[in-house]
């Protein structure tokens, strides 16, 4: 399954939209230096997707054949 960076609705675009309007509507949009933080979301199918409203926040997770991936920054690359 995806980190959530695709364009069709079984890529997790649409769980990274929703939670990007929710971040942007409570925490405002990305501060370049600061920010308040983020939200880390799973759907049904297993997408997922990070976002966050300041440079970076640490997360992870661990794929099912054992895989783990980290990042700290917005648009940093597996």
């Amino acid at each position: 399954h995806g980190y959530g960076d695709g364009g069709g609705p079984s890529d997790g675009s649409l769980l990274r939209r929703a939670v990007e309007e929710v971040i942007v509507g409570t925490l405002g949009g990305r501060k370049k230096g600061g920010g308040d933080g983020g939200a880390i979301a799973i759907d049904r199918d297993g997408n997922m997707v990070a976002v966050m409203n300041c440079e970076g926040m640490y997360h992870g997770w661990c794929y099912e054949d054992g895989t783990i991936e980290t990042r700290i920054y917005y648009d940093e690359e597996a």
